[in-house]
């Protein structure tokens, strides 16, 4: 059992279609007014939580849960 909350059908289809297209994000979080720039590369699923693989300008990966986004705005 886990505490994760899964996010809406929709939601995780835009997550997916970002990714698909390797999509430059700036990750606004539900718990903190931390912010993160980097590039969707991945959406997997782990222990019954689903995650975001986010590339940073700088080549490191994060895996970011995705019920911890308030919002993913897309980059021009």
């Amino acid at each position: 059992m886990t505490d994760y909350t899964p996010v809406s059908c929709a939601q995780h289809s835009e997550y997916e279609l970002m990714a698909m297209h390797r999509k430059r994000v700036t990750l606004h979080f539900v718990e903190s007014d931390r912010r993160v720039v980097g590039r969707i590369v991945d959406i997997f699923t782990h222990n019954s939580a689903e995650y975001m693989v986010l590339m940073l300008d700088d080549n490191q990966r994060k895996e970011i849960r995705l019920d911890s986004i308030k919002s993913a705005i897309p980059i021009a």
